[in-house]
């Protein structure tokens, strides 16, 4: 596998893409699929983007992953437990490698499929995740369980909402309030 930027302007001429972003529960990792397809021509992904990202703190804990959405062409908005606390956080994706995956139609049946494989991989030793480490953070009220994640990151709309897994509790958060995170 070769390494390679799907955001690089050449990579994306003609083509359309699909990027997929998958937060592994309960573990300090979220995986990143960029899938592009040759623009109009029908065919199959002419090329697979993987990245892993191993998200951690300046703490001895590790982060449990609850869930994770794409908030900006540069950052992702990440929700994590530490112990008995939940915390919500920005971080950069843009400066990240991908590795370049061969397209092989019977070997990759789903994007889920894709994902556990690259996971299997990371877990064997034979990929790399990159480390992202958390500057910032925002604790969030007590709560156990999942969480659902809405998010929009336009420019005077920065706006983050949590569900709690009941569907009972809802908060938001205007993250152009950028001083209210630790």
């Amino acid at each position: 596998m070769v390494a390679k930027n799907p955001a690089d302007p050449a990579w994306m001429e003609d083509q359309i893409s699909n990027h997929v972003l998958t937060p592994v529960k309960n573990e300090n990792l979220v995986v990143l699929s960029q899938i592009r397809y040759g623009a109009g021509s029908g065919a199959g992904p002419v090329e697979i983007g993987l990245a892993i990202v191993e998200v951690v703190e300046d703490t001895d804990e590790t982060p449990a992953m609850l869930a994770a959405d794409f908030f900006d062409d540069e950052s992702l908005i990440v929700v994590y437990r530490v112990k008995n606390h939940t915390y919500l956080s920005c971080i950069p994706y843009d400066d990240l490698e991908y590795l370049n995956v061969p397209y092989n139609p019977g070997a990759i049946a789903s994007c889920e499929a894709l994902t556990q494989g690259a996971l299997e991989e990371c877990r064997a030793g034979n990929i790399t995740a990159q480390r992202v480490e958390i500057t910032r953070r925002r604790a969030l009220s007590g709560r156990g369980g999942d969480v659902g994640l809405a998010v929009n990151g336009r420019p005077n709309r920065r706006v983050v909402c949590l569900l709690d897994g009941t569907g009972t509790r809802l908060e938001s958060f205007d993250l152009g309030e950028e001083e209210e995170m630790e």
